[in-house]
């Protein structure tokens, strides 16, 4: 054991006790917070990826231009035996999911007109959708639905010190 400790702050991972292994082995600190964030875009991923309803398919819309035919059903429709708050998201339009995203260490993303920039040991966890937050707090159009935070539901399905622990030990000397 390495003695890193993992606590969450509102809805921010605050993973401690890796001061001096991110100045004897930045890399592992690195690979480590790619791997944390990756696993919880792919949990977010999973959470915004419900089923929609199936009298809604066939209907097109257009957005930016381009026609799209619709798969799924807004909200959580009796039809899709949703409950307040419950995972996952139904999906309309995929635009939700589509917009989610992480930023490694040491990058840069630009996503729907949004830069996301991480320090050397920072990774982001991003939805650049123009309504995320009404979904993940539960407000406006979704009051009916409860909060669904998915990134912070995302990010406590990871298991971040395990992960740090196995990077800086595959960067131990042998």
């Amino acid at each position: 054991m390495l003695g890193i400790r993992v606590t969450m702050e509102g809805d921010k991972a605050v993973i401690a006790g890796l001061e001096k292994a991110a100045k004897e082995m930045p890399g592992a600190i690195q690979a480590g917070l790619f791997r944390i964030v990756e696993k919880a875009n792919e949990e977010a991923v999973n959470l915004l990826s419900g089923p929609g309803n199936p009298s809604a398919r066939g209907r097109k819309y257009t957005r930016g231009g381009k026609t799209f035919r619709r798969t799924r059903a807004r909200g959580q429709s009796a039809s899709l035996q949703g409950k307040p708050g419950s995972y996952p998201v139904p999906v309309l339009t995929g635009w939700l999911r589509r917009m989610q995203g992480f930023v490694p260490p040491g990058e840069t993303k630009t996503a729907n007109g949004i830069t996301f920039r991480a320090g050397r040991f920072e990774a982001i966890l991003y939805n650049a959708a123009e309504y995320a937050n009404v979904i993940h707090e539960g407000t406006r159009s979704s009051a009916k639905y409860g909060r669904r935070p998915f990134h912070t539901d995302a990010i406590q399905k990871v298991p971040m010190a395990q992960i740090m622990e196995e990077e800086i030990g595959k960067a131990l000397p042998k």
